[in-house]
């Protein structure tokens, strides 16, 4: 994945003339900033924020293949049909499951993937653990945490949201909202 984008590689990917890139910076609506010579970079973050505030296609050359996800979770069923129900919605995502933290640790390390379906109880290592080791990993900064658990109560969430999850979803899981969740955060 592109981390930066010039002025002219945003307008080729929109397919709009580069003035139109430049004034979307000078407005505020595109966050850019200068190099020391003057031109303008975009950060892939700030490109991807743009597309969404604005409801614009995503360009196919960006296309939401380079997207990887973990999921974690100690029952093989779950981790399946979690699998399938995003792969309907995303068939160019890449998936990944690890029944364990030990697994997970080691695919988080090898895969770097920008969202983790994280179910709470885990053998060995709980959810939580694991979670706060993504969240203080700073190759992971930027990897979106989806806890997932049976014994779902307010106390849970705020308990999972405290350690660096982005939401938690109770099980079982709906379809639908697993989908919804999951589009929120990618």
């Amino acid at each position: 994945m592109k981390e930066l984008y010039t002025t002219f590689e945003i307008a080729k990917l929109c397919n709009v003339d580069i003035t139109t890139v430049i004034n979307w910076v000078k407005t505020g609506k595109l966050q850019a900033y200068k190099t020391p010579g003057g031109h303008r970079r975009i950060h892939h973050d700030e490109f991807m924020k743009f597309i969404k505030e604005y409801n614009l296609p995503l360009p196919k050359d960006i296309s939401q293949d380079s997207q990887t996800v973990l999921i974690v979770d100690d029952e093989e069923p779950i981790r399946k049909t979690i699998r399938k129900i995003l792969q309907r919605k995303w068939p160019d995502m890449h998936f990944y499951e690890a029944e364990d933290g030990f697994i997970a640790g080691k695919l988080l390390a090898e895969k770097k993937p920008s969202l983790v379906i994280l179910d709470i109880r885990l053998p060995g290592i709980d959810g939580i653990q694991v979670c706060q080791q993504i969240k203080s990993d700073p190759r992971l900064v930027d990897t979106k945490i989806l806890a997932i658990t049976g014994y779902f109560s307010p106390v849970m969430k705020q308990s999972i949201i405290k350690a660096g999850a982005s939401d938690c979803l109770a099980k079982p899981l709906s379809s639908d909202k697993l989908i919804q969740y999951v589009s929120n955060l990618i």
